[in-house]
């Protein structure tokens, strides 16, 4: 199996290159090589709440904890809407995610092992019928070199982190009731 060139391309000529995680019956390799490829081609990861991937954050500090936190800014779609947007898995269940997708100018590249077209917004214009696991390795062993997202990376990493701060920060300082 082989993915065709003009993806191959896309990928490795965006600058703004993100990576959604839907929810999905991965193989148990997928969270590992998909956190090894977020982290060789300085990718960041938006994990729906029905990904398992949520629970492999500790793989990679690429993987973004709070976006729907800021992906609701209008803000955000104008300084920081990807160039291109490979989702694997299932549409998201996550409404903010799902409402990002629908409206990022961003190039969508669905990989999924079904061949299903799971975009309920119907944007996505390329649907690869493959295993994640076998394109998250083919895009390591053949594309890392020559693909710098460091740029957009520290962006949304750096909104991840000041969004954290302020949740910590209102948390902290909260005057909760005393129900003792």
């Amino acid at each position: 199996v082989e993915i065709p060139e003009s993806v191959l391309n896309k990928i490795r000529d965006s600058k703004k290159t993100l990576i959604i995680c839907g929810q999905d019956s991965y193989d148990k390799n997928f969270p590992e090589l998909c956190s090894k490829l977020s982290n060789a081609m300085n990718l960041p990861v938006f994990a729906d709440g029905a990904s398992p991937l949520r629970f492999y954050a500790v793989l990679s500090d690429n993987t973004i904890a709070n976006f729907a936190s800021f992906l609701k800014s209008k803000n955000f779609i104008e300084v920081l809407d990807p160039e291109l947007i490979i989702h694997f898995g299932n549409a998201p269940t996550s409404k903010t995610l799902l409402d990002f997708f629908r409206h990022s100018k961003a190039e969508k590249i669905l990989v999924n092992r079904s061949g299903d077209w799971k975009d309920p917004s119907q944007t996505a214009k390329s649907l690869l019928p493959l295993d994640p696991s076998f394109f998250c390795e083919y895009l390591i062993e053949n594309l890392q070199r020559g693909v710098n997202n460091s740029e957009y990376l520290d962006s949304i990493k750096e909104l991840d982190r000041a969004v954290e701060e302020l949740k910590i920060e209102k948390i902290d300082n909260a005057a909760f009731p005393f129900e003792g």
